[in-house]
């Protein structure tokens, strides 16, 4: 490797900046100019916008008397959200909200290659390698909170190795705050501040525990209190909602680690090469709090939710690459000699790889705006043509459709329905019944006096909500043509009669 004076390696990396944030507003602009409405590929995030509305509003039409945080998995990616809708229409307040986080990563790895001194073109591809590998791109503009997720934790590791006075109080206040972009952040937040008492003079860490609890605790307890106060609980309860409703009836001693494993194979799959960023952290003195994190994050999703690591093109696992990002530049200044043409070879063909998966994640994308286009503006306008505004509708994916129509909405998941929620805990998640999550709608159905259902064909397919209804002596009847994504359905009771 060709020798490069002090002084140019560090111009070169500060001018990496501009032209990195030049890029930026060049496929911002040009994704701007290709979507004349923005999109979005998950139903989720509709719901970010809804609630930011709602928040706005100070009151939920679609769901009277539910709290704007209920349904909310980020209360940073709601405020961020809400923010945003007061200059902007909701669907342009997610995508400001998707790039504006983008840009964040984007800085953040650029801040940690410079902590790091990586070379400028090597900060380059692993800002290159964040915004592609596995299907990063689509994460990043999905709509929800996993692109702010993967920016604030490459801003914790780069705040590990920043020297500023800043950092005394700026690492903290990050730490803090990771709880309240997604609650696993937790995790990393607790580890880190562990790692920083540690490494502190022997002398000074009570006053170091103090200061950096303290600081962590004065950011983190407004948002806690908020969802306490909000929806009766200190954290978010959308995973454990999603895990009771997706729950199968009997599946069997091993099925759960099937699909857990099955997921993860996936994943580090996708992720190629840049996966070996988390073995770049097992070197000597580089990094022991990334791999706790990762194994932590991994063992929860076993316990917690094993079938639901690959929902949303593993949506979940995604807080891994950041971490094999800080994996790379950690361990550059550890490496000496002929061990950096190595690093040097890893990190080009881990971007490589990055890069080819592209096309795949390009096409996931494109299919799944395409079913937002196709499939969920034409029932939401079905709805609002042909049923009453005084209809009370159940409905299964409830994001794009609580932005698009006047009606009261019954949420059969339970993500903005904490009754609903609590009858799949008690019901959906425990009775071997099959029938059991068609049991809980029927119950909605008669409680809230709702006569219609809107219902994915796949969810459908997979969960028999339909079939089960009719095993309970429901008639339902199809109000749109057959075959389409999501059908809406008038609903009769089983007659009481002989």
């Amino acid at each position: 490797m060709s020798e490069v004076r002090p002084n140019e390696a560090v111009t070169r990396r500060e001018l990496l900046l501009p032209i990195l944030c030049a890029v930026w507003v060049l496929l911002a602009a040009f994704h701007a100019a290709l979507l004349p409405f923005p999109l979005f590929p998950l139903d989720d995030a509709y719901i970010a916008a809804h609630n930011a509305a709602a928040l706005l509003a100070g009151h939920d039409a679609n769901f009277p008397g539910v709290s704007a945080l209920r349904g909310s998995t980020s209360l940073v990616h709601l405020l961020l959200v809400a923010g945003l809708e007061c200059l902007l229409s909701p669907a342009w307040a997610l995508w400001t909200s998707a790039w504006l986080s983008n840009l964040l990563l984007l800085i953040g790895v650029w801040r940690l290659g410079r902590l790091s001194e990586l070379p400028w073109y090597l900060t380059a591809l692993l800002v290159l390698i964040a915004q592609t590998a596995a299907d990063a791109s689509y994460q990043i503009l999905n709509g929800i909170e996993t692109g702010l997720s993967m920016a604030v934790i490459v801003w914790a590791f780069a705040l590990r190795l920043d020297p500023s006075p800043r950092r005394l109080w700026l690492r903290p206040a990050i730490l803090g705050l990771l709880p309240l972009v997604r609650p696993e952040l937790a995790l990393l937040s607790g580890l880190l501040l562990v790692e920083g008492i540690l490494g502190s003079q022997p002398g000074q860490r009570v006053r170091r525990a103090l200061h950096d609890l303290g600081v962590a605790g004065l950011v983190l307890a407004p948002g806690v209190l908020a969802y306490l106060v909000a929806t009766g609980s200190p954290v978010p309860q959308t995973l454990s909602v999603k895990r009771d409703y997706f729950a199968l009836p009997c599946p069997g001693p091993n099925f759960h680690w099937r699909w857990f494993g099955q997921g993860t194979k996936t994943f580090a799959g996708r992720l190629n090469l840049t996966a070996l960023g988390l073995l770049l952290l097992c070197l000597p003195r580089v990094n022991w709090v990334g791999l706790a994190f990762v194994a932590g994050l991994l063992t929860a999703c076993a316990v917690l939710f094993p079938e639901g690591v690959g929902h949303n093109e593993y949506r979940y696992l995604y807080p891994i690459l950041p971490v094999c990002i800080a994996g790379f530049a950690h361990a550059w200044p550890r490496i000496r000699g002929r061990g950096r043409y190595a690093m040097v070879a890893l990190t080009v063909g881990a971007a490589l790889g990055a890069v080819s998966g592209l096309p795949r994640s390009i096409m996931f994308y494109l299919g799944d705006l395409n079913q937002t286009e196709q499939e969920l503006e034409p029932v939401a306008a079905f709805i609002r043509e042909k049923l009453a505004p005084s209809e009370r509708i159940l409905v299964h994916d409830i994001g794009y459709i609580s932005t698009a129509v006047p009606n009261v909405l019954i949420d059969v998941v339970g993500l903005k329905d904490p009754g609903a929620a609590a009858l799949h805990h008690t019901v959906t998640a425990v009775l071997c019944d099959p029938n059991a999550r068609a049991s809980v709608i029927a119950r909605l159905a008669v409680e809230r006096k709702a006569r219609h259902l809107v219902v994915f064909a796949g969810w459908d397919q997979t969960f028999k909500l339909t079939t089960g209804l009719r095993n309970l002596g429901w008639s339902l009847t199809a109000l749109r043509a057959p075959n389409v994504v999501y059908q809406v359905y008038l609903l009769a009771p089983p007659s009481s009669g002989p």
